[in-house]
């Protein structure tokens, strides 16, 4: 999402049919704002959208569950609004660790409130987009301590 907002002006036109200063844009496109200022002079001016296919995820590989405030948890950065969200994480034979299905609760590295040895780790993350398009990714993470 994209929100524009063109503050100082007394009236607006877009042509998504809005009247007001600020916009939320959605979906790709071309969106065009004519606006009146207080002495009724008039403006316009035009904005192209264009949809990328960008990996909506960043996901580290390693991490370091010191306390130390960073880089405590294991969690992928998400740039889209999700739904259906899905975190797994497995150690090397194959027992599931730690699962999340609430979007930023990120593995401190423990276990049943153990302590798990440094080492590396599998992940899995799911989630669909808000089209309903489906993404998998799945990898190695690395416990530092």
């Amino acid at each position: 999402m994209l929100k524009i907002n063109v503050p100082g002006y007394r009236s607006y036109t877009w042509n998504t049919g809005a009247g007001n200063a600020v916009v939320e844009i959605r979906d790709p496109g071309i969106y065009s704002l004519t606006v009146t200022d207080f002495n009724n002079c008039t403006g316009s001016d035009s904005i192209i959208l264009y949809e990328t296919n960008c990996i909506p995820t960043g996901i580290p590989n390693a991490f370091t569950p010191n306390n130390d405030g960073k880089n405590d948890h294991f969690r992928p950065g998400l740039n889209v609004e999700v739904t259906g969200y899905l975190l797994q994480v497995f150690n090397r034979n194959g027992q599931l660790v730690f699962q999340s299905k609430e979007v930023g609760k990120g593995w401190d590295g423990r276990y049943k409130n153990q302590q798990l040895d440094p080492g590396t780790y599998v992940y899995v993350v799911k989630f669909r987009d808000r089209e309903g398009k489906l993404y998998t990714f799945n990898g190695n993470i690395s416990l530092i301590r």
